[in-house]
């Protein structure tokens, strides 16, 4: 069993003080099981994992952050601060100096915008040829 697949709640907290660590192999465990376990702080603790010194903890944070991201757009179109997501993969795709987080961070956003194209589009409201045509 793995820290991120434990109840989250109980776990974010030591994962979020782990990404502090020296060690860049503990900061990759902490990214992959805030990955896992989601939500509000996490979240913010992967954003910030994003900036990491080591490509790899940045491109692992990247990486979870838009399967969370990809995650929740598919169940919800209208899911707050997805445009800030998008803006951030866009950021990092374009201006990370590691060719391999900028590859991620274009795979993520590539996973948003494919959630988000299978997203049912809202019927468009069909105005009646009376209104539209013109009388003279």
């Amino acid at each position: 069993m793995f820290l991120g697949d434990l109840a989250g709640g109980v776990a974010v907290t030591d994962l979020v003080r782990l990404m502090t660590s020296p060690d860049a192999g503990a900061r990759l465990i902490a990214v992959d099981a805030l990955g896992k376990i989601g939500g509000p702080q996490a979240v913010a603790a992967l954003k910030t994992a994003v900036g990491d010194v080591n490509e790899t903890v940045r491109a692992e944070a990247v990486r979870a952050l838009g399967q969370l991201a990809a995650s929740e757009f598919s169940r919800d179109a209208n899911v707050p601060g997805m445009r800030a997501m998008e803006n951030l993969f866009l950021d990092v795709g374009a201006g990370d100096p590691s060719e391999y987080v900028r590859q991620v961070a274009n795979e993520a956003l590539a996973a948003i915008q494919e959630a988000s194209a299978r997203q049912p589009q809202a019927p468009t409201e069909r105005i009646p040829a009376s209104v539209l045509s013109v009388s003279a």
